[in-house]
């Protein structure tokens, strides 16, 4: 995991240290709580495969909130949920692989 933070850290969009930004993290919660009530509204019409695709961008939108609240910016997902691996612990991130 240690080798692909830093892969991840030479990426383009890859890891980088940042200033906290309570906005962009309260507006991605936002977007995590919207997502999922559009899931609910996908799963009540039996679009599995829609609800299944916001489902994840919900958890994503939720972990991108949690990075910037500390500072970390990353626009690549598998780079994302890699840091928050590390910051968090894998038990708490499994769902979203």
């Amino acid at each position: 995991m240690k080798d692909s933070l830093k892969w991840c850290a030479r990426l383009k969009d890859g890891i980088s240290i940042t200033e906290q930004d309570e906005t962009l993290a309260k507006s991605y919660l936002n977007e995590a709580k919207a997502s999922l009530r559009r899931a609910e509204k996908n799963l009540a019409d039996g679009d599995l495969l829609w609800a299944t695709v916001v489902i994840y961008y919900a958890e994503y939108y939720a972990l991108y909130s949690f990075l910037q609240r500390i500072g970390v910016k990353c626009e690549n997902h598998f780079c994302s949920i890699l840091a928050v691996e590390r910051l968090a612990g894998m038990q708490r991130t499994n769902t979203i692989k």
